[in-house]
């Protein structure tokens, strides 16, 4: 199964500890290929050649959707942004797979804070926000075998991550607890928890709520 993560040459960190927690919290970690889903190498591999966003957060904005690509438009793939910790076993989170959807997300409904998140970028607002960050790919699916280069390299970005891509009945639903916004959500217990304004890696962020899980897998 592999499991692709954003990856940040300036954060290289925040990466490591998501993948350490991704393995130290699962009971078959030799199932598992985590890869970096590092921009320039896509763009050496001609796969990616879109101009730099300077409203993307990350470099790994909308590589994302290479990722059915990346898995040869084949079997179920498990995309994430670097700025999660795994507190469960994956497996469980595999387990909820469905055939019938294109992809599978935590449908989030929230307001974010106002201001600025992450390295002094604005924090915006758009319809279905953060519902990318976390993506089970149905990659054989017709809609997912649709992202092809040229699609993910020139569609406009709002429909890429609000899933214009597929029909709304392809779009399955995950738990909440797989995409615990840390600063939103009251969960006692979250299976994943989602550095989504900035974490501990960055300054001011020191005192956080799961900072110290943070610093476990570090």
């Amino acid at each position: 199964m592999n499991i692709y993560v954003g990856y940040d040459p300036k954060y290289s960190k925040v990466f490591e500890a998501c993948t350490n927690s991704i393995f130290r919290n699962t009971d078959s970690p030799s199932f598992y290929t985590v890869t970096p889903l590092d921009q320039q190498k896509l763009r050496d591999s001609k796969v990616y050649w879109r101009e730099e966003d300077d409203r993307a957060s990350t470099p790994f904005s909308l590589t994302r959707f290479l990722v059915p690509l990346l898995n040869g438009y084949s079997g179920w793939a498990l995309y994430c942004d670097s700025d999660f910790i795994f507190l469960d076993d994956v497996s469980n989170l595999l387990a909820l797979k469905d055939d019938s959807k294109a992809v599978m997300v935590v449908q989030h409904n929230y307001e974010p804070k106002p201001g600025f998140k992450m390295n002094r970028k604005v924090n915006h607002t758009y319809r279905r926000k953060n519902w990318s960050s976390l993506m089970l790919f149905n990659c054989s699916h017709i809609a997912c075998k649709g992202l092809i280069p040229e699609i993910v390299n020139g569609l406009d970005p709002a429909d890429l991550h609000q899933l214009a891509w597929c029909d709304e009945h392809e779009i399955g639903k995950l738990p909440t607890k797989w995409n615990h916004l840390v600063g939103y959500y009251d969960d006692p217990s979250p299976s994943a928890i989602h550095f989504t304004d900035g974490g501990p890696w960055l300054l001011g962020y020191d005192n956080e709520p799961f900072a110290e899980i943070w610093n476990d897998y570090v």
